[in-house]
């Protein structure tokens, strides 16, 4: 007996188990999350609607929770030759801690499926006193019925020194509902203790259709959420980032 134990020992010693963000959150507690809705307001003809400045016609509102849940029926209103569609969304950002093991994790809920389905950008920017210590993951679900979901995991992330995000492509098709989450665990980045940590969810939505090169121009720092390159900055909406915070001892 005692020589089995060794031999497992020994094993342990040779081939390391790195500890990875688990899939799902079943071990984790929230501990701190905000919310935010929000209402897109596009003028739409043939999806290719352009202003004097060769830029899509398109303006994201932040609006409170009973507008975003009052939006049962899709707003399209006649306007000449063209149309206004309105979208609706929400975020959800959250810390999370199981143990001493704190994640982070940004939601994006749409109420109102987008208009135009290219290339998306979901972020979260943290401050300097953590660092990233497990993967990133993506998870995007579209159902067609209230039990007939599809889950897409194909993404392209990047991590930068005060935050990380993904590109991906939404899916095409007449949905119930359409969700895309990402998260990932931290781990200090400080001999000192955290008293405060602070998070900033953000979200990119391309408002025509672009390329995955140009989709993945972009960095995550901190309070800033996602920066666009100059570049691609009119090929997306901008919304205000949502922020979550939690003040104890770590």
């Amino acid at each position: 007996m005692k020589k089995r134990y060794l031999t497992i020992a020994v094993l342990l010693f040779i081939f390391p188990i790195s500890v990875l963000a688990i899939d799902n959150d079943n071990e984790f507690v929230v501990i701190s999350e905000t919310t935010k809705y929000y209402k897109t307001i596009e003028l739409d003809h043939n999806l290719e609607v352009m202003d004097i400045s060769n830029n899509r016609i398109s303006k994201t509102y932040e609006i409170t929770e009973e507008e975003y849940y009052s939006s049962n029926e899709k707003d399209i209103n006649t306007l000449s030759d063209a149309t206004v569609v309105t979208e609706y969304k929400k975020m959800v950002t959250s810390i999370l801690k199981s143990g001493n093991v704190f994640r982070y994790k940004n939601k994006l809920i749409w109420n109102k499926l987008p208009a135009v389905r290219s290339y998306d950008v979901i972020g979260i920017g943290f401050t300097g006193n953590v660092k990233i210590n497990s993967n990133i993951v993506f998870t995007q679900e579209a159902c067609t019925t209230l039990t007939g979901c599809t889950q897409y995991t194909t993404s392209y992330p990047q991590t930068f020194e005060n935050g990380a995000g993904t590109t991906f492509k939404l899916p095409v098709g007449n949905f119930v509902s359409l969700t895309q989450t990402i998260y990932f665990d931290v781990e200090k980045n400080t001999s000192q203790t955290i008293i405060n940590q602070s998070i900033y969810g953000d979200y990119s939505h391309s408002v025509r259709n672009i390329t995955l090169d140009s989709a993945k121009k972009y960095t995550v720092n901190g309070n800033q959420g996602i920066l666009l390159n100059t570049s691609v900055k009119d090929d997306f909406d901008a919304i205000n980032q949502a922020k979550a915070t939690w003040s104890g001892s770590w």
